[in-house]
């Protein structure tokens, strides 16, 4: 895991003073703020202005953000582009947006105690990945959470992340009362579903979930034996049972190198106004020869038809 002392190390306090005395030699009393970013590096916070600086100019780039707070707490933010601000800011932040991927997140048996209808109450440890990156909202969650830190990790904000998530993953899946055994044999269908469900609420902490994954769940062993039992018994015998129907109008996506799905015309819809379906996205359903960009399935064309550029 990254950790917010990395970018520290590798110099860029330096380069701040070193940019701070060329301005001064020429006179100009110019601080000129820039992040030049890090692979591994979420959130950096810029050393205090000089107290003599009489202007600042902030320089934000490409999958970047800045947040600008008052002394007066008032916060800004700033997209790509140049900009001059007031030298008397408090603190200025840098936020990466691109995207991370396949963090890992997991359960207890105390915080997954769930009622089902077959087994009465079971308590499970569960583990997956997501996928998430910061938007344009987060400039509340830095105030209320960062602004007092001056080192910033990985760790601390994936470690709030999964507890939001986790919380949130278990609730939901209390409400839902799905069946154990339906749970264990369609785990990308409720993980999907939990992803689409969960967006919302992450978004106004200023972080999109990209991908939410259910991996595998740990049950107690007698649970355990009755599950793989019950799961034997469904299974189809011979070719005395028909194929099932094709699933028309149903797209499975591909999402951070893997296949989601299947999703329905309306629950695409959804995923594109999230982001996470693109004019770009391959896709694929019943019929197709191969999988394919999105924008060329007549089906889909709708969906990307309303906002162009999507």
């Amino acid at each position: 895991m990254c950790e917010f002392h990395q970018i520290l190390k590798s110099g860029e306090a330096q380069i701040c003073n070193a940019m701070r005395i060329f301005n001064k030699i020429k006179g100009n009393n110019i601080e000129k703020i820039a992040w030049k970013g890090a692979s591994d590096v979420l959130f950096w916070r810029y050393p205090n202005l000089e107290a003599n600086v009489v202007e600042a100019q902030l320089m934000v780039k490409e999958n970047q953000l800045a947040v600008v707070i008052s002394k007066k707490q008032e916060t800004e933010l700033y997209g790509k582009g140049q900009y001059t601000i007031a030298p008397e800011s408090k603190a200025i932040f840098f936020v990466s947006t691109k995207p991370f991927l396949n963090v890992h997140w997991q359960t207890h048996t105390s915080q997954a105690c769930i009622e089902d209808s077959e087994f009465g109450k079971v308590c499970i440890e569960m583990q997956g990945i997501y996928s998430f990156r910061i938007t344009d909202k987060i400039s509340d969650f830095i105030t209320g959470v960062f602004q007092q830190n001056t080192s910033i990790s990985c760790q601390d904000l994936e470690g709030k992340l999964n507890q939001l998530l986790v919380a949130n993953f278990v609730s939901y899946l209390t409400q839902s009362k799905v069946a154990l055994l339906d749970l264990t044999t369609n785990l990308e269908e409720f993980s999907a579903e939990f992803t689409l469900a969960v967006g919302e609420y992450m978004e106004q902490k200023g972080v999109k979930v990209i991908d939410f994954q259910l991996k595998s769940m740990l049950f107690p062993e007698q649970i355990s034996k009755k599950i793989k039992q019950m799961s034997t018994q469904k299974q189809p015998q011979g070719a005395t049972l028909p194929p099932p129907l094709p699933q028309e109008g149903m797209y499975y996506i591909a999402i951070c190198g893997m296949q989601r799905g299947p999703f329905t015309i309306i629950e695409l819809e959804e995923l594109k106004k999230q982001g996470i379906l693109n004019r770009g996205t391959l896709v694929w359903t019943v019929g197709m020869p191969h999988w394919d960009i999105a924008e060329k399935q007549n089906q889909l064309i709708p969906i990307f038809h309303a906002t162009l550029g999507a």
